[in-house]
């Protein structure tokens, strides 16, 4: 079995992880674990906090892979890219790309002759993890107790042109989209309860970049057994 370890943003992130992509990972011979940064209750972290909990995972086990789950909106300043992206103004996936190039780069310079870059799998999410909620209005509408809502929530991804491309305005993000339509909606419960509903399936298929990342830790078999990490 390969191991993977997951450096999640919050506890929504962790359920989510545990509960719906480690089941369809674990069918393919491969065991993801999750876990917050550490001194983290939830929320994403500078970057030097970041990067030392991402070494120390790539240190402690040389035979298991690690991947991060952050999201583009609200990423500190400080983190590799982040600003250079910004004075580019570049928007949804050639931002996200940017700043996990921008990643790579850093943790490669942090470890040095130490690190197999194989063994790192960037995740930079565009925007909230609601994000992925998008991707079956129904199925959303349902969950959060308005089912009248279904037709709503589809005209905002069709008007952002994509669930991925809803944007990271404080006022207009993912969440503050379904808060306004619904004031009840609870991220810690309906956002799980709805994912797991909605499946790994219709996610993929409106979000790409997301389906590229799963991708990415499916074909980890396929990549281990021609060329093995390096201790």
């Amino acid at each position: 079995m390969i191991t993977v370890f997951a450096l999640a943003e919050g506890h929504t992130e962790i359920a989510f992880i545990q509960q719906v992509l480690r089941p369809h990972l674990r069918m393919r011979g491969i065991v993801l674990q999750a876990g917050l940064p550490v001194k983290s209750g939830g929320g994403v972290m500078k970057w030097l906090p970041t990067l030392r909990d991402i070494r120390g995972k790539l240190l402690d086990n040389t035979a298991r892979y690690v991947t991060t789950r952050f999201d583009l909106y609200g990423l500190p300043s400080d983190w590799p890219g982040r600003e250079e992206a910004r004075r580019r103004q570049l928007k949804n996936e050639w931002a996200v790309r940017y700043v996990e190039d921008a990643l790579m780069t850093a943790v490669k310079k942090e470890m040095d002759e130490k690190f197999d870059s194989r063994r790192l799998i960037p995740y930079i999410q565009q925007n909230e993890f609601e994000t992925l909620l998008f991707c079956h209005p129904r199925i959303l509408a349902e969950t959060i107790g308005a089912p009248k809502l279904e037709g709503d929530l589809e005209r905002i991804v069709h008007q952002c042109g994509g669930c991925e491309k809803i944007d990271d305005n404080p006022e207009t993000a993912p969440s503050k989209r379904i808060v306004r339509l619904a004031p009840t909606y609870q991220k810690r419960t309906d956002a799980v309860i709805a994912a797991m509903k909605i499946g790994l399936a219709a996610m993929r298929e409106r979000c790409p970049h997301f389906n590229a990342w799963v991708g990415r830790l499916e074909n980890l078999v396929t990549a281990q057994a021609a060329s093995p990490a390096r201790p």
